[in-house]
């Protein structure tokens, strides 16, 4: 697949990417939010073997979190400062 996931990996490797970790829509926590360091998976396998892979992407600080439910929250940044939003 010329635009599929390998493809992104490959050719931002090494780059720092933002990712946004979320149920439902992803407005609503929990959610965490941080920076991962991109890392190309591998090329090609085994002869005549399904081409499966998977990647690990390296978190380069502690997320930001947000616990709760909307109205009702708690932060807690990356670095450990609590923000309380009360309903």
């Amino acid at each position: 697949m010329r635009d599929g996931l390998s493809s992104f990996l490959w050719e931002n490797d090494t780059r720092t990417a933002y990712f946004l970790l979320a149920g439902d829509s992803g407005t609503t926590p929990p959610r965490a939010v941080g920076r991962c360091i991109i890392v190309a998976g591998s090329f090609l396998g085994d002869p005549r073997a399904d081409l499966t892979d998977s990647v690990s992407l390296d978190i380069t600080r502690k997320p930001d979190v947000l616990f709760g439910t909307t109205g009702s929250t708690r932060l807690i940044t990356g670095t450990g400062t609590v923000t309380d939003t009360p309903a």
